[in-house]
């Protein structure tokens, strides 16, 4: 049976125990404020996209409202604000499930009333069916407020017609020779 030559091992001291001890605790520091976020301040707080105290925000034009509740800065996305500033007029979208009135408040300002049938289940999936969500349900009846809009358009003012160009003077020229 040979032997080995090994070192016995030495008894720890109170230095290299202070020394273990301040390495384990700069690794557990470092760790800890690599996982930290950044504190934001309240300046860029409020000029957050989402932040309802964001001064850029685009601000309802009318007062608006969705089955009987108001709608209101708070409680509205941009994009739904957005969206319910770019209706323009009173209809039956989405299969004729959502019912748009536009309407005088009163005041001399326009009220805005978005409702559609919820009261059952089956209510609320025949919209499931036709859109996901309030900003789907905008986004198709102001797609379609857009068309309607240009076909009033250009019912209203047809296209003109152009004559005493050049190329019709020449016509005219040709049918007279």
């Amino acid at each position: 049976m040979a032997t080995t030559n090994t070192p016995e091992p030495r008894p720890l001291t109170i230095e290299d125990l202070e020394t273990v001890g301040r390495v384990m605790g700069d690794a557990v520091a470092h760790g800890i404020e690599k996982t930290q976020r950044r504190k934001v301040t309240v300046g860029e707080y409020m000029q957050r996209e989402g932040s309802v105290f964001n001064t850029k925000r685009p601000r309802l034009k009318r007062e608006s409202y969705q089955n009987g509740y108001r709608l209101t800065q708070i409680n509205s996305s941009d994009e739904e604000i957005r969206l319910l500033n770019q209706i323009t007029h009173s209809g039956r979208y989405l299969n004729r499930l959502v019912t748009v009135a536009l309407s005088d408040d009163g005041n001399g300002g326009e009220q805005l009333d978005i409702r559609w049938p919820c009261k059952t289940r089956d209510q609320q999936m025949n919209l499931k069916n036709e859109a996901r969500n309030f900003v789907e349900i905008l986004t198709q009846i102001v797609t379609v407020q857009k068309e309607e809009d240009e076909i009033e358009n250009e019912r209203k003012h047809p296209p003109r017609a152009h004559f005493g160009g050049k190329a019709t003077q020449e016509a005219r020229e040709r049918a007279s020779a």
